[in-house]
């Protein structure tokens, strides 16, 4: 998909963004040290992840140096606010979506790179809900944007620290159902 063809990707991140939101708002103490559909991470791991990338994305939107992974335990519902706020006034600011941006993938239009934001969002949101038992239901519109974004380059993406393998799902899954089966997450 070009980026001219592509619905607004600051939009769509915040809608996502705000979906995770209420997520993240509902997990409890006692859940944080719980399971997800990411293997590698727990609740705690996950939130980390959210919170954190918005500096990333931000840091990438500014044309700055990656400092690393965030702080384990450094995620909350106040970092991610104010992080995704962040990140939409930057990705907002005349002229930062008409550019080049490096990422650790090599660079690419800003308008790209907050498309992967936006996927970032709706996916993990998915797993943040799933480890905590909470609505999994995702945007119907989002669901199709993400996938038609991202299947006809998923196989290049892949790669074991991003995505696991595909998981198969029936041909007559849900829209939903395949795209986070896409993304090497069992629905």
């Amino acid at each position: 998909m070009t980026t001219q063809q592509m619905p607004n990707p600051v939009e769509l991140y915040e809608a996502a963004a705000k979906n995770t939101r209420k997520i993240i708002a509902g997990v409890k103490s006692n859940q944080l040290k719980d399971s997800t559909p990411c293997a590698k991470w727990n609740v705690q791991d996950l939130v980390d992840h959210l919170a954190g990338g918005t500096d990333f994305a931000i840091t990438i939107l500014k044309g700055g140096q990656l400092a690393g992974e965030p702080k384990p335990g450094s995620g909350n519902l106040a970092k991610y606010d104010a992080g995704v706020k962040n990140v939409v006034a930057t990705a907002k600011t005349p002229g930062v979506m008409q550019k080049t941006v490096n990422t650790p993938i090599g660079p690419m239009p800003a308008a790209q790179f907050m498309m992967a934001c936006f996927m970032d969002q709706l996916v993990h949101g998915w797993d943040l809900a799933k480890a905590t038992k909470q609505d999994t239901k995702l945007d119907a519109r989002h669901v199709l944007v993400c996938y038609n974004a991202f299947a006809p380059h998923i196989d290049k993406m892949r790669d074991p620290r991003v995505f696991g393998p595909a998981v198969k799902v029936p041909d007559n899954a849900s829209a939903q159902d395949k795209m986070i089966a896409m993304f090497g997450r069992k629905p």
